[in-house]
């Protein structure tokens, strides 16, 4: 089996931002790696060193390419990580995560512009655009305004500032599922899973505010990265509740990998507070990234490591520690074989 995931590299220059990285999971060896760099629009002028423009966003496999995202494209390569081509669009921003969309499409969640856009592979444009915030039911259920602003404007870059996040009619949609006829996204600032055609809320929950990823299992059952409390939760689409939960902390390695990554960031805090390095963004155990491989799900954690749970009996399978640097996190997660 091979593991796909990339990094971002909080305060770290646009160019060491983050990577690709493939991973032969029996051996736990990198088989191939390259960086994740935006191309132009130029996003240099990102005040946000926390992380925002860095590193590489979600991941899709499609007929032996590798798909992965960064701020505002979407990047072609072979399954060697060699780059092939990109594609890039005015309504691309603040890119999260990806899914098949069928047809030789992939959805992807442009978070920032709060909308689910699906781009033709073969033809390397948008084809659809799904904005949840303008649908009366979405908007009635969750109290939101319609989006304003202009679609057709280039939005690339408009929103490196951040200052939509202080809306209170922002989605946050970081995470789209293609499933049953149906597109879903999450929506992390509401605590919601929604139908984006239809404006519909299949699901509501505290524990899916700040969450972040959306997975199919079986039945009407989905997986969710609890991001900041450390575990993955099981939602029922029907009941459109949280019916279980791993907690990550449950498992030693977990907890000494979080251990070692608490002191790591202490010491990194103190010798920044007495300027003898550089600032530490990170949080230790932030949960990112996840990929359904039969029984197992594939889920990031920061530092950068990536665990193999049992997702039916709750037990961890393995894992694999790719960096110690408190700055370094794993944002999307793809599996093939």
């Amino acid at each position: 089996m091979r593991v796909y995931f990339t990094t971002v590299v909080r305060g770290a220059p646009l160019e060491r931002g983050g990577e690709l990285i493939a991973l032969d999971w029996s051996t736990r060896r990198v088989a191939a790696r390259t960086p994740i760099v935006p191309p132009p629009p130029s996003v240099r002028h990102d005040p946000n060193a926390r992380g925002n423009a860095r590193g590489g966003r979600g991941i899709a496999l499609a007929d032996g390419r590798v798909y992965v995202c960064s701020y505002h494209t979407l990047h072609e390569l072979d399954a060697e990580l060699a780059p092939l081509h990109t594609i890039t669009a005015a309504q691309l921003a603040g890119l999260h995560e990806v899914a098949d969309a069928g047809g030789g499409g992939l959805w992807i969640a442009a978070t920032a512009v709060d909308a689910a856009v699906r781009v033709h592979l073969g033809r390397g444009e948008v084809d659809e655009l799904l904005s949840p915030r303008d649908l009366p039911a979405l908007q009635t259920a969750l109290g939101v305004e319609a989006f304003p602003h202009d679609r057709d404007a280039d939005l690339r870059t408009a929103f490196l500032d951040q200052g939509h996040l202080k809306s209170t009619s922002h989605l946050h949609l970081n995470a789209v599922l293609a499933v049953r006829g149906r597109v879903l996204g999450l929506l992390h600032a509401f605590g919601a899973i929604a139908d984006l055609r239809t404006g519909e809320v299949l699901a509501r929950d505290p524990r899916l505010r700040g969450a972040h990823n959306l997975v199919a299992l079986e039945d009407d059952l989905v997986a969710v990265n609890d991001t900041v409390r450390g575990a993955v939760l099981f939602v029922s689409l029907t009941t459109g509740r949280v019916v279980r939960q791993i907690a990550l902390r449950a498992f030693p390695w977990v907890r000494r990998h979080a251990r070692r990554a608490a002191i790591a960031t202490f010491v990194g805090k103190v010798r920044h507070r007495l300027r003898l390095g550089a600032p530490v963004y990170g949080r230790p155990l932030f949960v990112r990234g996840l990929a359904h491989a039969g029984d197992l799900l594939m889920v990031g954690v920061a530092p950068s490591a990536v665990l193999a749970l049992d997702w039916r009996t709750g037990a961890l399978r393995g894992a694999y520690r790719h960096s110690a640097d408190p700055n370094s996190a794993i944002h999307g997660l793809a599996v093939s074989g």
